[in-house]
């Protein structure tokens, strides 16, 4: 059976092939069906199968197991899926729809049953808001996670999911260092995984700040004995780091790979570093409509999981040495990327050796709504960097 759909996809075009080689009786049921999807989809965009498609419908072949757990080990035939499903549910409604017209046997209760099943398989929410005013303006109302500095949890309050938050500064400042601290604080204030992205550093050299800043412990000290960190590890996550923590490292990542890994995980914290760095399989005329393209779909990616979505940027050349710096001080773009963000953090660093353990974080942008002290709102402070540790204070 492998190697007729092998010998199928070779000759490039799943049309024909589909019908002339695989029956109902040699696949299960649940299998055929997607197959039906797929013959459909292939025959109407007039497009060849691609390798990962074709490992897909392989492993679909040889397994009973749940389709949409599947493919999630495949990124793009997750976003394939995805397009079938909208494909198929919209091609069953113009089907009915003209049913109803030209003989009657359907019925627009029929038609509304698909809608429901579709919108609630695609995630879409259509219940209106319930929210009270109480609760609107209620302190407690505002859930989310704390910040380990302390005046960051004073001026931006709790980070509520759905949340698209970013730290900006110059190389060496600093800004994987506060992501790890941050991330690792955070991460003990849920049960549900953390996934990680990374383009530029190897994951050995992150993941291990991310252990640090989770301690408090330097290399030498968590070097000394493995067994009592993994003990550690264990009482202030409630499970093994690589339970919570999912590192992926990939150079060529596209966003739509990384909407495959959220859904595969779901998780409750979302870090991609660096956004700026990422592709899309959408084309865009400029690089300043593929980073709005790439925040903006970040966004909707931390609305869909009720995440905290966590990035780097990059700030520009002019801010070098600058203690403060300026919100549209970030390589390659002005005010797109900040339309797309809740809190947007500027890390500074003067140049004064002196000065080498000084940061000096400024809040550009805050619409955070859990603000404990609003003169800090847009407020900027003075932090030290502690390298041995991964942490700030």
């Amino acid at each position: 059976m492998e190697a007729q759909i092998i010998a199928a996809a070779r000759n490039f075009m799943w049309y024909g092939q589909f019908r002339r080689l695989i029956k109902p009786e040699m696949v299960s049921s649940h299998c055929w069906e997607v197959l039906k999807v797929l013959d459909k989809y292939y025959t109407s965009t007039n497009t060849s199968i691609t390798n990962l498609d074709l490992y897909t419908l392989v492993k679909l072949v040889h397994t009973n197991t749940s389709i949409l757990s599947l493919v999630q080990d495949v990124v793009p035939s997750t976003i394939i899926l995805d397009a079938l499903q909208e494909r198929y549910y919209f091609s069953k409604i113009a089907e009915m729809s003209l049913n109803i017209v030209e003989s009657g046997t359907a019925a627009p209760e029929d038609i509304r049953k698909l809608l429901q099943e579709f919108f609630s398989k695609s995630a879409t929410h259509v219940d209106p808001d319930q929210t009270s005013i109480d609760d609107l303006f209620s302190a407690q109302s505002v859930q989310g996670y704390s910040w380990p500095i302390q005046f960051l949890d004073d001026a931006i309050g709790p980070v509520e999911a759905g949340s698209m938050c970013l730290f900006g500064a110059r190389p060496e400042a600093g800004k994987t260092t506060m992501m790890a601290h941050v991330v690792s604080w955070m991460a003990r204030q849920t049960k549900d995984p953390v996934l990680v992205i990374l383009n530029e550093e190897p994951v050995r050299a992150v993941k291990s700040r991310y252990v640090q800043a989770l301690l408090g412990m330097t290399r030498v000290e968590i070097e000394q004995d493995i067994v009592l960190v993994l003990a550690e590890i264990q009482n202030k996550l409630g499970m093994a780091f690589d339970d919570k923590f999912k590192f992926y490292h990939n150079p060529s990542l596209h966003i739509e790979d990384i909407a495959g890994l959220a859904d595969r995980w779901d998780p409750s914290i979302i870090v991609v570093d660096q956004l700026r760095n990422v592709q899309s399989n959408s084309k865009h005329g400029t690089d300043v409509e593929r980073l709005k393209h790439l925040y903006e779909a970040s966004r909707r990616m931390a609305a869909k999981h009720s995440s905290v979505f966590f990035t780097v940027h990059q700030a520009r050349g002019d801010s070098e040495g600058t203690q403060y710096i300026n919100g549209n001080q970030l390589e390659g773009c002005q005010t797109e990327v900040q339309g797309a963000l809740d809190i947007q953090i500027m890390i500074g660093k003067d140049n004064d050796p002196m000065n080498e353990h000084l940061r000096y974080l400024n809040i550009v942008k805050n619409k955070a709504r859990g603000v404990r002290d609003e003169t800090k709102r847009h407020g900027r402070a003075t932090v030290e960097i502690q390298r041995m540790t991964a942490r700030f204070k």
